[in-house]
């Protein structure tokens, strides 16, 4: 081994001063160095030499490029503790993303954030909704939405964000959660508007060019996922009425008119719509949706599955019944 390496010559001896450049001594100290800092000799190609590890370091410390088995090692840099049952984006988001959270711990902004934070970690739309109620006091609902009608992401997702409300909210609140996924959808139009005052919404569709189509007419609230009231009938003109409360305006709930096509057959739906809204002297209120005109395609689109679960012929349904 040694008189291998003295038929070696290293290359660090340029960076000597020329009459020490012919010592065997330091011609053999610094090969040896050479191999373990550039492994020039190596012999697994795929190994990374040490100079190359060196070069590299500001990698480990970047969450979005360290390797996998070093982002227990950088979350305890930030206070973070990563669940097992978290994919590889989640943690990464979270260790990326987590210590501006930390000065909002125990807000409702704070909640939002980070759930919104683990939500977009699975590429989900960042829907997340904290309601709290005057009547209720220390009581908050958290509602998310998901794209995707998986009952296994589903239920994981349900347990790691109980888990989250669990560790950010304060102590002495309780809360429910609710967790909304749209496997069964209706396509549709909607019209929002803005009260000024607590008043009576009437909505009413007329002149419809096929009365064979069933429509279904809403009058919905942010702060409900069902509508506050709802009309569905093929026999027009198609009415439907909600007076808001005070309470309800004091919320600050945004309002929108929702108009559907239940009917299962491929045609175009064509009529106007006009919506009034009267105030407690019933004075009418102009609104600029007034006689609005609308075209509504089927809203029934039934996804056909395969006998193994997976969506077969028809990817652009929204409707799921059974298996094929």
């Amino acid at each position: 081994m040694i008189g291998n390496q003295s038929s070696q010559i290293s290359s660090y001896l340029q960076y000597l001063p020329s009459s020490l450049q012919a010592d065997p001594f330091l011609r053999d100290l610094l090969l040896a160095f050479e191999r373990i800092l550039s492994n020039s000799d190596r012999l697994d190609p795929s190994s990374l030499a040490l100079e190359e590890y060196i070069e590299d370091i500001s990698t480990y410390f970047n969450p979005v490029k360290t390797p996998l088995e070093f982002l227990p090692w950088l979350a305890g840099w930030v206070a973070l503790s990563l669940r097992d049952d978290w994919e590889e984006e989640t943690k990464r988001q979270f260790i990326n993303e987590i210590v501006p959270l930390y000065r909002l711990r125990g807000t409702k902004t704070g909640l939002e954030k980070i759930l919104k934070l683990y939500l977009k970690s699975y590429k989900f739309p960042e829907k997340v909704e904290i309601f709290e109620f005057e009547n209720l006091p220390n009581y908050f609902q958290v509602q998310l939405t998901i794209p995707d009608p998986d009952f296994d992401k589903y239920w994981r997702i349900a347990k790691i964000a109980k888990a989250i409300i669990d560790q950010e909210k304060p102590t002495h609140t309780f809360y429910a959660l609710k967790i909304f996924v749209p496997t069964m959808r209706i396509t549709g139009n909607y019209y929002p508007f803005n009260l000024a005052q607590p008043s009576t919404i009437a909505a009413t569709v007329r002149d419809v060019n096929d009365a064979s189509n069933i429509l279904i007419l809403s009058i919905k609230g942010s702060g409900q996922a069902e509508p506050y009231a709802r009309q569905a009938d093929q026999k027009f003109p198609l009415t439907v009425t909600y007076t808001v409360t005070p309470e309800q305006f004091k919320r600050g709930e945004t309002w929108h008119l929702a108009i559907a096509n239940l009917s299962k057959v491929s045609s175009k739906v064509i009529g106007k719509v006009t919506i009034t809204l009267t105030d407690d002297v019933n004075t009418s209120l102009q609104q600029p949706y007034k006689d609005l005109e609308f075209t509504l395609v089927s809203g029934l689109k039934i996804i056909t599955l395969d006998s193994k679960g997976n969506i077969g012929k028809n990817p652009d349904g929204n409707t799921q019944l059974g298996t094929i």
